[in-house]
């Protein structure tokens, strides 16, 4: 988590103009003053090995109730947060942060078009539950900003 949030704080923190900071008391704001609710997921390396540019969001469980999907489509969530676990575990190796709003502008325009929901459909195999399996260079506006481990090499020379 310490990792994630030293991301989100350079990708979704902007500074606030002069006059801002000295009539309303605020130095930082949230990227278009939204509240700022970040979903995130980390994987198992093994999925980074195999489809680096894939993410998934929960589309059905066993017991109905709404996932994922179903929130983010609502209107729930500002930005995705979205990371591969190193080989070990313990950090990440790679991670993107998306903007929710575009996500959900393409999705549904994709609906109207089609007829049909954009992704792949898969099963977890354990039968409680499905995702879908997006490709985040396919979601024009969507990609805030990507990275890897070499990140926080970078942020220690700050």
């Amino acid at each position: 988590m310490p990792e994630i949030k030293a991301i989100l704080g350079s990708v979704i923190l902007t500074e606030t103009p002069l006059s801002v900071d000295m009539k309303e008391n605020a130095d930082l704001m949230i990227l278009g003053s939204r509240q700022g609710r970040v979903a995130c997921r980390v994987r198992d390396h093994y999925y980074y090995k195999r489809w680096p540019y894939q993410f998934t969001i929960r589309s059905k469980v066993a017991s109905g109730k709404k996932t994922e999907l179903d929130k983010i489509i609502e209107g729930l969530g500002d930005f995705f947060f979205y990371g591969f676990a190193d080989k070990e575990g313990r950090h990440l190796c790679k991670w993107f942060v998306g903007d929710l709003n575009a996500f959900r502008g393409w999705f549904t325009g994709y609906l109207r078009a089609n007829g049909t929901e954009p992704g792949i459909n898969q099963s977890n195999g354990g039968g409680g539950s499905d995702f879908k399996v997006f490709n985040y260079a396919d979601i024009p506006g969507f990609i805030l900003k990507e990275g890897d481990a070499s990140f926080f090499g970078q942020m220690e020379m700050l």
